[in-house]
């Protein structure tokens, strides 16, 4: 089989690669290197002993980057190892957590789609069942509370997977990925709306600059802030209904 390695040039990814090809598979590897170093794959190829991986520097949330690879290579599946991960960044930074592991697994599943590449195993983390009422942590146990915007997106996502009816082993979850005839647009456009959510907030923090430093007198500030959090409020409104839509949140 040919895999699809997205995250691939990590920690968890490089390894992975090994042992795909030590049981006889391909790898093709996408990854935006923003916690990796692509001499790991040149690693990873003396390793295994190949000339190269077949390697793309790009985002999960690119949807013209991600079908021009899957155009120009046949994947059979996809192990996903391309999320942000880091328990207190995610306090810091969730709006980033939501759109990069959410929509950006959409983006890639809906691109799979496209393809006709219907397996994915999601690699998730043990912690989404919190103190687990057993040992080994089974199907059936319960999840803990989410504390956190990365372990609320993880569990959100295993919720859509679970939802879609695919299939889901141990902490990581294999998927079929079902075919929708609206898929591709419905997360094309919550990736959107996110992507616009996020400039409008950033609009409303230098509004307050340009404010407090005498560059908009009151009646300037005020109008235009007004605007700003009427636009912010239809965005929320937007992104909720698109979120339930799409199964990632109940009514």
């Amino acid at each position: 089989m040919n895999i699809l390695v997205t995250g691939g040039a990590g920690y968890i990814g490089s390894h992975t690669l090994i042992e795909l090809y030590k049981a006889g598979h391909t790898a093709v590897v996408v990854d935006n290197l923003s916690n990796s170093n692509p001499e790991g794959l040149r690693r990873v190829a003396e390793i295994i002993g190949v000339s190269e991986i077949p390697f793309y520097e790009i985002d999960i949330r690119d949807c013209e980057g991600l079908d021009k690879v899957l155009t120009e290579h046949q994947c059979d599946a996809c192990i996903h190892f391309a999320g942000l991960k880091a328990v207190g960044e995610s306090v810091e930074k969730p709006w980033e957590y939501y759109e990069n592991n959410i929509s950006g697994t959409l983006t890639l599943i809906d691109v799979m789609r496209k393809h006709n590449c219907k397996n994915i195993i999601f690699s998730s983390s043990a912690t989404v069942y919190g103190d687990p009422a057993e040992i080994p942590i089974t199907e059936n146990c319960p999840k803990g509370q989410c504390t956190n915007p990365y372990l609320t997106e993880d569990a959100e996502y295993k919720e859509y997977v679970q939802s879609k009816q695919l299939y889901r082993s141990g902490t990581s979850i294999g998927a079929n990925v079902r075919e929708s005839k609206h898929a591709q647009s419905d997360a094309d456009f919550l990736s959107k709306m996110s992507i616009a959510y996020k400039e409008a907030d950033e609009t409303d923090f230098w509004l307050n600059l340009l404010h407090d430093n005498g560059y908009l007198d009151d009646k300037q500030f005020n109008s235009l802030e007004n605007d700003i959090t009427r636009l912010l409020k239809i965005l929320t409104s937007i992104v909720k209904t698109m979120r339930i839509k799409l199964g990632l949140e109940k009514p």
